[in-house]
């Protein structure tokens, strides 16, 4: 009596199914990831901008002297005095850049600098899908927040600045995330975080992330 063999395996429409599940979870995990990243790049560039503005706070505290956080990238260095660096020529941030550069600089005077020293800068990469406000800051040529000894936000003539100043990061208009964040500075040196989310028009704080970060202690 004859045997008849069956052979175990899948139909093409079983596999065809197969493939196509995979390749749902696929597409779907890709796009999960490119949100994460995208927010995660968003909070990062929130935190590294209110690091950098802390030190700038910090420092005018431990040395007794102005200390501002420029907002733009030096491209024309003056060495004559090695010992004081100043920039000649500056590359002001503008809306639509892909990278900030914040350049930390201290000041001859606990008031009213004339002369500004560069110490060190730092450059931030900013994704396609975020953008930065800084329309906030009206000290102009270049864009930048001053410090002094007591921690107090000033004008060029050491004058207690009259409103915070308010940085965003948020999402571009066709942008898919919905992350944004920004960092507040009061006149009187809090330098606060926001992460939210956005809703088009605002950027509306996520509960219980809407604090001054601490303020190092001098």
């Amino acid at each position: 009596m004859d045997t008849i063999k069956k052979e175990e395996g899948f139909s093409v429409i079983e596999i065809l199914m197969v493939t196509g599940v995979m390749l749902v979870i696929i597409l779907l995990g890709g796009g999960m990831s490119a949100k994460f990243a995208a927010r995660r790049s968003v909070d990062n560039l929130n935190r590294n901008i209110s690091s950098t503005l802390q030190i700038a706070k910090l420092n005018a505290l431990r040395q007794g002297v102005e200390y501002r956080a420029v907002f733009a990238n030096c491209t024309q260095l003056d060495n004559t005095d090695p010992d004081c660096p100043v920039c000649d020529t500056y590359d002001d941030f503008n809306a639509g850049d892909n990278a900030i550069t914040i350049t930390i600089e201290k000041g001859d005077s606990n008031r009213g600098s004339t002369n500004w020293c560069v110490e060190a800068s730092q450059t931030r990469r900013i994704e396609q899908a975020m953008a930065l406000n800084l329309d906030s800051i009206t000290e102009a040529d270049p864009l930048r927040l001053n410090f002094n000894p007591n921690g107090t936000l000033v004008d060029e003539t050491g004058v207690i600045l009259a409103q915070q100043i308010d940085i965003g990061v948020n999402p571009t208009s066709n942008a898919k995330i919905k992350r944004c964040g920004g960092i507040t500075v009061t006149p009187f040196g809090r330098i606060g975080i926001i992460e939210g989310n956005w809703d088009g028009a605002n950027c509306n704080p996520i509960d219980g992330n809407n604090e001054p970060s601490p303020s190092p202690s001098p």
